[in-house]
């Protein structure tokens, strides 16, 4: 004879459960993805932050104890979609965010130094990023804030006669600490 079949709510139907979407997010650099802005970058692809923490390990007599120890805050990947649009941004933003920092065309860092194109100090290197998460209506549900992130690896990818992909730029963004903002 079978068991009886029981209901169990398992917390699916909930009235205030709500899933998050994968697709309902916007990420933002600013001074380089602003959206409504001159300089337009839309992330088509991002990450969450990565957190681990260093453990220290405590001797005792016969045995290790081990304690969390300091924070380390891996970098993410964000993938842009490459745009352009000439009446508003004739220098392409993730570049210019290069210039602030290293001008490849003379060859120099500007670690304390004045950009002489851009007039702006070598400090506006590191931005600080967000990301923010939307339910169906468009409301605002998560939200995150990357400190001082810096592009410490940028693909501006390949370019094919063959293909019809829209370009993208990939980016690997190293930042100094991130959190969750409160909604």
């Amino acid at each position: 004879m079978a068991a009886p079949f029981k209901q169990i709510n398992m917390g699916l139907y909930n009235t205030n459960l709500r899933f998050k979407r994968q697709m309902r997010f916007a990420f933002l650099i600013e001074g380089v993805s602003m959206y409504g802005g001159l300089d337009v970058k839309i992330a088509y692809k991002a990450q969450r932050p990565n957190i681990s923490f260093k453990e220290i390990a405590l001797e005792h007599l016969t045995e290790t104890i081990y304690m969390p120890g300091k924070v380390e805050f891996k970098p993410i990947q964000i993938t842009l979609y490459d745009t352009y649009n000439p009446a508003l941004n004739k220098e392409n933003p993730i570049f210019k965010w290069i210039e602030s920092y290293y001008y490849p065309e003379a060859a120099v860092y500007r670690f304390a130094t004045q950009n002489p194109n851009a007039g702006q100090a070598a400090d506006q290197f590191k931005k600080t990023a967000y990301l923010n998460m939307y339910d169906g209506s468009g409301c605002l549900v998560e939200s995150w804030e990357f400190q001082n992130a810096w592009p410490q690896d940028i693909n501006f990818n390949e370019v094919d006669y063959s293909s019809n992909d829209v370009m993208s730029i990939d980016l690997t963004l190293r930042y100094d600490r991130c959190f969750a903002l409160q909604n």
